[in-house]
């Protein structure tokens, strides 16, 4: 994987992790990607939504942060 960026942190690693563990849906955890307008993931942040969805983590796209909230309610099983 690419090396750290200028703020220290894994480049590509999605923005938002929630490490709690969803046994309906067989998930380890919740990453979230912030993207505004059309932007569109990277080579490198595909490669790291690819991996982690392999190894058992659900990944999201988000444009706004309601739709990261409905996200996270969905995972969580909140209405």
């Amino acid at each position: 994987f690419p090396s750290h960026d200028s703020e220290g942190v894994k480049a590509g690693v999605p923005d938002i992790f929630l490490p709690v563990i969803n046994k309906a849906e067989d998930r380890h955890g919740l990453f979230i990607e912030m993207k505004s307008g059309a932007g569109r993931p990277s080579e490198t942040q595909k490669v790291w939504q690819k991996v982690l969805s392999e190894q058992g983590y659900h990944v999201s796209i988000c444009r706004s942060v309601t739709e990261a909230v409905n996200v996270i309610k969905k995972y969580l099983g909140i209405k």
